[in-house]
């Protein structure tokens, strides 16, 4: 069974046009943000020191479609489902959906790839290490 994990936010100011939507570019970072917390939930992080190496999953493919506005102030949740694990990358799916959890307002995916990061800075992929893909697939 694949871990699903419930992220609960409310619609900022700042994240919303003249017409108090929420703009359409902050879906991305809302993605990125259940994303971190979904990591932490399963005691990793998104770039973090594993076997004294230090791991990333950086994006390959981002996509979202939007289905009914979220306004100022407004309660949501964003699901999010670690779909097909690979070798080397996972594909998330992303559900949002206000906070009563049954209207579906956004659906969203993002491919990651593990990579180790060089003294150099340069990244290089890798395989998903066994514990973590453990902690995913739980």
């Amino acid at each position: 069974m694949v871990h699903n994990f419930l992220y609960k936010r409310i619609a900022q100011f700042a994240e919303t046009d003249m017409a108090g939507i929420v703009h359409f570019a902050n879906y991305f970072r809302f993605m990125e943000e259940a994303e971190h917390a979904f990591w932490r939930s399963i005691g990793y992080s998104v770039v973090m020191e594993h076997a004294g190496l230090r791991i990333g999953f950086p994006r390959v493919k981002v996509e979202c479609e939007y289905k009914s506005p979220l306004l100022f102030e407004e309660s949501f949740c964003i699901r999010v489902i670690p779909g097909r694990i690979g070798e080397k990358s996972i594909r998330f799916s992303f559900e949002f959906v206000r906070s009563d959890e049954t209207t579906l307002v956004a659906t969203g995916t993002m491919t990651v790839v593990c990579v180790e990061f060089a003294a150099s800075g340069e990244m290089k992929s890798m395989l998903i290490p066994s514990d973590i893909r453990a902690a995913l697939e739980q």
